[in-house]
């Protein structure tokens, strides 16, 4: 058995964990830029564990798994850092003689990612939850943005009422409320809204290099896009400081795609997933 972290960059499962038999067929490729660091830990049982990731013509990257902590029970926490400097759809390989995992992702030019996917990077001030995270961030890159059409004045507001009822503000503070949108416009699975309650657990979170916070116990909202379809999209409130506040390659609102027409088939999404066959 293996059990992935929280907090990994990639998740470790089949289609089975997220989609229901009788959902409409759907694909979710987690995509990351070329050279953009993908770090994975995770419990395993057996010894020793083996990774490696292959491309679509075959070619075969072997991975160093370390272990980095005796873990909990009979298991032992490895972690394993790599980055993927040329293009495509790769297969991850995780496993030893008795467990064995594995997914698949894909490496896009910086360029085709800037203007659709958000870069949550993030550490925590202790090791907690089953992870260690020492001097080395975690990557999670997700569709989505934080667009201006999305926030929202706030006031903290402070006030007394004197004996003639008459009310008196004593302090106030305004601030500003964004919205982490996550999975336009095609959707992502019920574990990416997962995984970003769970990022905003720690102590130091950005979102595209800005420092970025939970609005007090905002939780992501989840929209549904169409009946039966397994992908969604997520809204969560968060904070930003105010002289830091920028919202890069945001220049379109979140506007949800057309639900799929009954008798036309399913909402398939336009790429070429042969290698996934």
């Amino acid at each position: 058995m293996i059990i992935n972290s929280k907090f990994s960059s990639l998740y470790l499962g089949g289609n089975d964990k997220w989609k229901a038999p009788f959902d409409r067929d759907a694909c979710f490729l987690h995509k990351y830029a070329v050279g953009e660091e993908m770090r994975i830990q995770f419990i395993g049982y057996t010894i020793p564990i083996l990774a490696k990731y292959t491309d679509s013509s075959g070619d075969e990257t072997p991975l160093i798994v370390q272990q980095i902590n005796s873990g909990t029970g009979d298991g032992r926490l490895f972690e394993i850092v790599f980055s993927v400097n040329n293009t495509g759809i790769y297969e991850l390989n995780i496993g030893s003689d008795m467990d064995n995992v594995i997914s698949y992702f894909q490496i896009s030019n910086y360029s085709d990612l800037k203007d659709s996917t958000i870069l949550l990077n993030y550490t925590h001030r202790k090791d907690d939850y089953d992870t260690i995270f020492s001097d080395r961030r975690f990557n999670f890159r997700i569709p989505g943005g934080i667009y201006p059409g999305d926030r929202r004045q706030a006031i903290d507001n402070s006030t007394f009422r004197d004996q003639r009822f008459i009310q008196h503000q004593t302090a106030s503070e305004s601030y500003e409320i964004s919205v982490l949108t996550a999975g336009e416009p095609y959707g992502v699975p019920q574990w990416a809204g997962n995984r970003i309650n769970n990022i905003f657990k720690l102590s130091d979170v950005t979102v595209n290099g800005i420092d970025t916070r939970r609005n007090e116990s905002s939780t992501p909202e989840i929209i549904q896009i169409a009946d039966n379809y397994p992908l969604y999209v997520y809204k969560m409130n968060v904070e930003q400081p105010d002289d830091e506040r920028i919202y890069p390659n945001t220049d379109h609102p979140f506007v949800p795609p057309e639900p799929p027409i009954p008798g036309n088939g399913d909402f398939n999404i336009d790429f070429n997933i042969d290698f996934l066959k």
